[in-house]
């Protein structure tokens, strides 16, 4: 390969074939101080392929800056040079430096107007710089150009996606699908696409068919657990939570719906070791629902005071007044403690939204039932 790239740089005279043999052994040791060396002794500072080769080793070496300042020299030589631009735009790409590679992307979008990968990384780039029209333009027109390329495919149906779109979104997907399903990341995306579009059972066939080509994704399985729990297949969420631990994948939300399908199953215990291990892992704001879960489990058990404890570290992590109600319907229902009921039911009162439609029938309730001035 490094023969090739110093047969396609360097001139063809006899001076310079010798001098190619002894670039390319340092380049093959991957000697790049050497071979920078040799090649700064020797350069033709006029000669665009030795400029090249020059700003390609400094590339090779990890010496990014000296390799732009070599490739802007082959662009003085050379404004139309498509590989110094290239490789310009790679180093400021890799960097996050998206509106410095832009007009080099740009250059070369100009000199390969019939490129549709030309047009896509710089309607790629656009978008990921916040210029939303010009960059979806550009990849509608990339689509067009070459609608069989699963990036492009990918990223325009992402889009949509993200437009709301999600019947047109489906619809790229789909036609993809339909000619190549190798692409894993467009079934991905394929599985937000119908979950959004509420195609359930679609978002549990797709996701059968990346656990049966052993594929992990814990993002894209995330939606297909909360599809599976919609459709009550709450054996399927306990079987997509087994695959994903046994793939080292598991996640948050993978776990939790497979805790609220053993709890639906009765299988509390088991639901409250999925919970503890979610509580574990928990950095997020969901931390208070599992709380509230596995007080809901502690109650099917009849453990009413580790339910009443759960409860209290749920509204203490969130604030939320409805735990407080939970707690007194805790000691009312199942404990019999009108005195420590009526004592939630008044912070209920007191902290709680009677204007919300959920909870004006509990406000209503209470206040005549325990709170009534007689």
């Amino acid at each position: 390969m490094i023969r090739t790239l110093l047969l396609l740089l360097l001139p063809a005279s006899s001076i310079f074939a010798q001098q190619a043999d002894s670039v390319m052994e340092y380049l093959q040791e991957q000697d790049y101080p050497h071979a920078i060396a040799y090649q700064q002794a020797h350069l033709d500072p006029n000669n665009v392929k030795q400029q090249s080769l020059l700003a390609y080793t400094f590339y090779q070496a990890g010496n990014e800056d000296d390799a732009i300042k070599g490739y802007q020299k082959v662009l003085m030589l050379d404004s139309a040079n498509v590989s110094a631009h290239q490789y310009i735009a790679n180093i400021l790409l890799n960097k996050h430096a998206y509106i410095l590679a832009i007009p080099h992307l740009r250059s070369i979008a100009a000199l390969r107007p019939n490129s549709p990968v030309a047009i896509r990384q710089l309607s790629f780039t656009l978008l990921t710089n916040d210029q939303a029209e010009e960059g979806f333009a550009l990849l509608l027109k990339a689509y067009q150009m070459n609608p069989g390329d699963p990036k492009t495919v990918n990223r325009l149906a992402d889009e949509r996606i993200g437009q709301e779109m999600y019947p047109s979104a489906d619809s790229i997907l789909n036609v993809y699908l339909q000619k190549d399903s190798s692409q894993y990341y467009i079934i991905a995306t394929a599985i937000r696409a119908n979950y959004f579009l509420k195609n359930y059972r679609n978002c549990l066939l797709l996701g059968k068919y990346l656990i049966a080509h052993e594929v992990v994704m814990p993002g894209a399985m995330s939606f297909v657990t909360s599809a599976s729990f919609a459709l009550k297949d709450y054996q399927f969420c306990i079987d997509i939570n087994t695959y994903a631990e046994s793939h080292n994948s598991s996640s948050e939300q993978i776990m939790y719906y497979a805790a609220l399908s053993q709890t639906k199953l009765k299988h509390y215990d088991e639901s409250n070791q999925l919970l503890n291990a979610c509580i574990d892992l928990a950095r997020s704001k969901y931390l208070p629902d599992y709380y509230a879960a596995i007080a809901s489990n502690d109650e099917g058990l009849k453990l009413y005071k580790p339910a009443v404890a759960n409860l209290d570290t749920a509204y203490f992590l969130s604030r939320q007044p409805m735990h407080l109600y939970s707690i007194g319907r805790m000691y009312e229902v199942n404990m019999k403690n009108e005195t420590a009921a009526k004592r939630y039911y008044k912070r209920y009162l007191q902290e709680g939204d009677s204007t919300d439609k959920q909870e004006a029938m509990i406000y209503k309730y209470l206040k005549e039932t325990y709170f009534t001035t007689k």
